[in-house]
């Protein structure tokens, strides 16, 4: 093989290589300019955010629209519920400066009972009054405890509540009654029944309605 046809044989592969390499070149330079244009079309698509200037003061609106009719409705002082707080006005309490919210007043005299010194309004005053809560001028009390007749429930203190007891105003235990009548012994003029009175009955504790006496004594 002759040196003229080697040299010939090695510029043609030179030249292809050549042109091999150039069109690599070329191919890697279009791709990076299309991958640049497309980054950029990308970027001018983002909506743009607004800056914010750390220097300037940021600003609330505070400002409120009043209301138009700003008049205040007057207070009723005389008729306020302020002394006692019982939620009943004052004009209308019974006991203004007591509570007493169910404005009980017993004698009816206007005075709520809470603050009323004679509750009852039999003249005696409660601190003295032996039956505070019900009316007894006369201040009666049989048995001399601490209760007056009125309003004590055993008006002989006999241990026998005046509602059963066959004598409510004179002790008896017992509760004897020889005649059966309901009214006890200790308490009955007629103990035996035969209608002859025990203080002329010359057999009080026996029935003998004639009263025959053999000897007259």
């Amino acid at each position: 093989m002759s040196f003229e046809f080697i040299k010939s044989f090695s510029s043609r592969v030179e030249s292809q290589d050549s042109s091999l390499l150039n069109g690599l070149r070329s191919s890697i330079a279009s791709r990076a300019v299309a991958t640049i244009m497309c980054l950029q079309v990308m970027a001018c698509n983002q909506p743009k955010r607004k800056t914010v200037d750390s220097n300037q003061p940021s600003t609330v609106d505070m400002s409120v629209s009043a209301p138009e009719d700003m008049s205040v409705a007057p207070v009723d002082m005389e008729n306020l519920d302020r002394d006692d707080d019982d939620d009943v006005a004052n004009e209308d309490d019974n006991c203004p400066d007591t509570a007493n919210l169910d404005q009980a007043d017993q004698d009816e005299d206007g005075t709520g009972d809470l603050c009323d010194n004679d509750i009852d309004g039999d003249g005696v005053i409660n601190d003295l009054d032996n039956c505070p809560s019900d009316a007894n001028a006369d201040q009666l009390n049989n048995d001399a405890d601490a209760l007056g007749d009125e309003c004590d429930e055993d008006d002989d203190n006999d241990g026998t509540t005046d509602a059963d007891d066959n004598c409510p105003r004179v002790a008896n235990p017992n509760q004897e009654d020889l005649d059966v009548d309901q009214v006890g012994d200790a308490c009955d003029n007629d103990i035996d029944g035969d209608e002859v009175l025990n203080d002329t009955d010359n057999c009080p504790s026996v029935v003998n309605p004639d009263q025959a006496d053999l000897d007259g004594d």
